[in-house]
């Protein structure tokens, strides 16, 4: 990267404020990867600026004032993330490379992309990107009203990253299973530690209660069991002892039934609306232009 300072920025006015922003953009460092020379547009993220071609497929401010540097307007997105702005200009400049490599990578390596595209995309209105943003998504966070097994589990911390940027992007379909997942937290000092906002957190903390105890059986057995199920989700908890083949696959019918059942409640047991059809329709809502 070169420092921007060799080349100073030209303004027609400068007030106090403009002054402050003349000197950050000559601090700024340009990109490694995007400063093209024949690039028509500055951007000016943080401490890094980014010379690319305007492209009609991002939705970016104008400029306040007739602000240049190398004869080329200047843009300055004051609440954005540099590492963000990298992901969007990577997946739009080889998106067929950008997506397969997120492909190849396990949540852990992509979340950070993935997460950080989505909100960038999102708030630039670049759809098709946030459209696979979702999908990719939603291989690891369960959005679809059919239960489907995910390979491993997200973290906890991935999915409190989650329920924050779900409600940011407007992508609520991402909501029930990054709530179920931070529900099933055994340590619920992380619930109550955790930086989501009240909204967030008290929808989930509402547990059934038994209504009608007896000698604690009603409160020790089911955490006995939930306790199993948090070490293994899709692992069906029954005894087999005694019964039968056909039995057997009675018993695990109906759990797959009542699995499912629970599932399309989701939405509303979290409070977020209806079911998931109402999720999906507002979702859409933040994925047209």
């Amino acid at each position: 990267m070169s420092r921007v300072g060799s080349s100073s920025p030209r303004k027609r006015q400068r007030t106090e404020a403009s002054l402050d922003s003349v000197a950050s953009l000559a601090d700024a460092t340009h990109h490694e990867r995007h400063w093209y020379d024949d690039g028509s547009i500055v951007l000016h993220v943080e401490d890094v600026v980014f010379r690319v071609h305007y492209s009609s497929m991002l939705s970016l401010p104008r400029p306040v004032e007739a602000e240049e540097l190398d004869g080329c307007p200047v843009v300055h997105l004051q609440s954005d993330h540099s590492r963000d702005w990298t992901e969007l200009l990577d997946a739009v400049y080889d998106t067929l490379t950008y997506f397969e490599t997120l492909s190849r990578a396990d949540l852990d390596q992509k979340f950070p992309a993935v997460t950080g595209l989505l909100r960038v995309s999102t708030k630039y209105c670049v759809v098709p990107l946030r459209l696979k943003c979702l999908s990719i998504l939603s291989g690891h966070f369960i959005a679809s009203p059919t239960y489907a097994s995910v390979g491993p589990l997200p973290s906890y911390a991935q999915a409190c990253e989650i329920v924050k940027l779900a409600r940011e992007t407007n992508s609520p379909t991402l909501l029930p299973f990054a709530l179920l997942t931070i529900a099933s937290e055994p340590d619920y000092s992380l619930i109550y530690s955790t930086d989501l906002p009240p909204e967030s957190m008290f929808s989930f903390l509402k547990t059934y209660k038994c209504p009608k105890p007896w000698n604690g059986y009603c409160t020790s057995t089911p955490e006995a069991y939930f306790q199993k199920y948090l070490a293994d989700p899709e692992r069906l908890i029954f005894s087999e002892r005694g019964l039968c083949e056909a039995c057997k696959a009675a018993v695990k019918a109906s759990l797959k039934s009542g699995r499912q059942k629970i599932w399309e409640r989701l939405p509303g047991i979290f409070h977020l609306g209806a079911d998931w059809s109402e999720l999906q329709r507002v979702q859409e809502c933040g994925s047209t232009r």
